[in-house]
């Protein structure tokens, strides 16, 4: 994919591979700015772990471009930190959420047809409006305007809609999988999005000229008590630059 976000390799599958869960869904208000915690000036931020790894409330250092800085104050577990594709999970409660940190460069070109998921085209400057219009997802509430660290940005909570095409079952990543997003290394090859689940999805068009994307997802229920925790974490990110 020209980042090495194709190195990642099948981590990520662990998290997306959670069965018999349900969404519930996000509201309007969840989108509110709750204060953010910030890094502390002279505390040296470690990296976010791979594979599983307990995160200790703390400051953690992302590998997205521009490098981005972070603060956690419950625990958390690290799963991927990778050039351009970073995930870490809500360790409160199974099924577990998880917030992914993102620079991407390509999606599937056809969401919703199973294909061949190494059909892909440039990622598109508006992902929300791509995954709206392009990948079929419904908005759950309204998109609004957003600020991270100085730079603005669009955010909105997504789901699959429920008469969405999903890809056939042989063509899926994992059982609940339903509309191809972007292209992984390994195994799955393809990150899928799946009914049940609430996306937020954050977009920042232009962080020093890079394209920075956010996702937190929730396969369970108390949305809108998870995300506010997730959204914690969000406001105390500082970029690299």
């Amino acid at each position: 994919m020209g980042r090495t976000l194709v190195r990642m390799l099948a981590i990520v599958a662990i998290g997306l591979s959670g069965s018999g869960c349900t969404g519930n869904g996000g509201t309007t208000d969840a989108v509110a700015e709750p204060s953010s915690p910030q890094p502390s000036p002279t505390e040296e931020a470690a990296p976010i772990p791979e594979g599983q790894s307990l995160m200790d409330p703390g400051t953690y250092a992302a590998e997205t471009e521009p490098g981005i800085t972070l603060t956690t104050t419950s625990p958390w577990y690290g799963a991927a930190n990778v050039p351009g594709f970073v995930v870490f999970g809500q360790l409160d409660r199974p099924p577990y959420a998880e917030l992914y940190l993102l620079n991407l460069d390509e999606v599937v070109r056809d969401p919703g047809e199973p294909g061949n998921p190494g059909n892909l085209r440039p990622a598109p400057e508006g992902i929300l409006d791509w995954l709206v219009g392009d990948a079929g997802m419904e908005v759950v509430g309204e998109m609004s305007q957003t600020e991270i660290d100085g730079y603005t940005g669009r955010q909105a909570d997504l789901r699959v809609q429920r008469d969405a095409g999903c890809v056939p079952e042989g063509a899926r990543p994992f059982p609940q999988a339903c509309l191809l997003f972007f292209p992984l290394s390994g195994e799955p090859h393809v990150f899928a999005l799946a009914k049940g689940v609430t996306y937020r999805i954050t977009e920042l068009p232009d962080v020093e000229g890079e394209a920075v994307t956010l996702m937190y997802l929730d396969w369970g229920r108390g949305y809108d008590e998870r995300v506010t925790v997730a959204d914690e974490v969000v406001r105390s990110i500082e970029f690299a630059v």
